[in-house]
């Protein structure tokens, strides 16, 4: 069987993951099948663009991209965080930029000017324009969620709730206290990868004893495990090392307990949550495709105080150790699906996580998923 004959044939990946083979190469390298991901996936799915922290008083505006558009996020005067396409729908100015505080919104174009909840406020010389109703030019509102402190959008105004995307996993996590964390430091990785390699690589630590040995060697890696559920996965790595704590509890009344492990979190369809061993110590990470070969990572980070101790700056810089490795990684990846000699791969028992995603993923591009 010649290399040619091989790269013809696909599989799809079965529902089984001892038999299961993974996604086709061409869904890595096609552009045109990006194109299809950010119509049936990213402009259909709850995107996660911020935290509550960020707009926490009225007035208090961020601005973000999801699918290629561009979105603004405001506290409104009634205290309701919502979300607007960043569209002036006079002629397309852009309203707002980066973060901040305003009463008003108003477009830097013709000076057009909204309510915080998106009506239109004033169109400075529109007197004597006839049949011009102010109700038919308000900003376009984006279906607008929050769980714990975290917010999401979603561009399809038919989609389902997000309940049914994130199930439990915020409330199994709520004894974290996650809302008291505040943003302390954004990193930001451009990787010469696809977005879903990027994916891939989260949702397993089959490749951490040859790719990070540095993270092996504090991992209890005998104990490591995936949990898969229908939306999302988490992965608890247990340490080697024993004695730290993290602090529960409200109202000053809190707990110290043992704790000695690191929750790595993955939420459909491209939104990762990481707790790590310590004292308030989380990360977010945003998987963004710049184009079908090129992907924006954004890390944040979160701790109860922002003025950080050293071990705290070690762990950032220790992270920031290991995502340069998987780049590395990410990057031959990307070349190898390239090559005529790879098609479709396999998956071990312990990648569950990536088999997961691999399946939502087929099943979205096949038009059966809306969430």
């Amino acid at each position: 069987m010649n290399i040619q004959k091989i790269k013809s044939q696909e599989v799809k990946v079965s529902s089984k993951l001892s038999e299961a083979y993974a996604l086709p190469a061409r869904y890595y390298i096609d552009p045109e099948i990006l194109q299809e991901e950010m119509e049936k996936i990213f402009s259909q799915t709850w995107q996660f663009v911020g935290t509550v922290n960020q707009v926490e008083k009225p007035g208090d505006y961020f601005t973000c991209e999801v699918a290629n558009e561009r979105i603004l996020v405001v506290h409104g005067q009634d205290g309701v965080i919502r979300a607007f396409y960043n569209v002036c729908p006079h002629r397309g100015g852009r309203i707002a930029e980066g973060e901040g505080n305003r009463k008003i919104l108003q477009c830097p174009y013709h000076g057009w000017t909204f309510g915080l909840e998106g009506s239109l406020n004033r169109a400075p010389g529109f007197q004597g324009v006839e049949n011009f109703d102010p109700q038919d030019f308000c900003l376009h509102s984006v279906r607008t969620a929050i769980q714990d402190a975290f917010i999401f959008v979603n561009l399809d105004p038919n989609a389902a709730p997000i309940e049914n995307t994130v199930g439990s996993m915020f409330k199994d996590l709520k004894h974290y206290q996650l809302g008291k964390l505040k943003k302390v430091r954004t990193i930001n990785y451009t990787i010469k990868a696809n977005w879903k390699i990027v994916v891939d690589n989260f949702q397993e630590c089959y490749h951490c004893p040859v790719a990070h040995p540095g993270l092996v060697s504090i991992l209890d890696m005998p104990n490591y495990t995936t949990t898969t559920h229908e939306y999302y996965s988490y992965q608890q790595a247990p340490m080697k090392i024993t004695g730290m704590k993290k602090t529960f509890g409200d109202n000053g009344n809190m707990e110290e307990i043992e704790i000695q492990e690191g929750l790595y979190h993955w939420l459909w369809p491209n939104m990762m949550l990481n707790l790590y061993p310590g004292s308030g110590n989380m990360s977010t990470n945003k998987v963004i495709p710049i184009d079908h070969e090129t992907t924006l990572a954004t890390y944040e980070f979160y701790f109860r105080d922002e003025n950080l101790t050293k071990e705290q700056e070690d762990l950032i810089k220790f992270i920031d150790e290991v995502q340069k490795e998987d780049i590395i990684i990410c990057e031959y990846v990307q070349q190898g699906y390239r090559s005529r000699a790879y098609n479709q791969g396999r998956f071990a028992l312990n990648e569950n996580g990536v088999h997961l995603f691999h399946l939502l993923m087929q099943e979205a591009l096949a038009g059966g998923n809306n969430q």
